[in-house]
């Protein structure tokens, strides 16, 4: 018989992992957590960034993300590009990706504007 200890993987979302107490665990364990330097890049700012104030990165992807894709469709609204959604199938595929190709160009620049 073969008896083999439990393993685990803790995945720290925030920048709080050094206030985790580890004394009480008594098996094998692997932490993943968050590095310091990416809190700027998740708060959009160059330096001087609080970590612990971020308990989760969710919100501010999330935020972040709503406000690109927004400003992005404004824009194209703004150029006369349509808007309107339009219906497919997974079943076929659409020849003219000149609409697409209009949406990723201007999303890549609106993201810039972000970065």
């Amino acid at each position: 018989m073969i008896r083999r200890d439990a393993r685990w993987t803790f995945v720290f979302t925030d920048w709080n992992f050094a206030s985790f107490d580890v004394s009480p665990l008594d098996v094998q364990i692997t932490f993943v957590t968050m590095a310091d330097k990416d809190c700027c890049i998740v708060l959009n700012k160059q330096s001087g960034c609080d970590c612990k104030s971020l308990a989760s990165p969710f919100e501010t992807f999330m935020q972040l993300g709503s406000e690109i894709l927004g400003n992005t469709f404004a824009k194209m609204e703004a150029n006369g590009d349509s808007i309107a959604p339009s219906t497919w199938t997974c079943y076929t595929t659409v020849a003219d990706k000149a609409r697409a190709n209009k949406f990723e160009t201007q999303l890549e620049k609106v993201s810039m504007v972000h970065l």
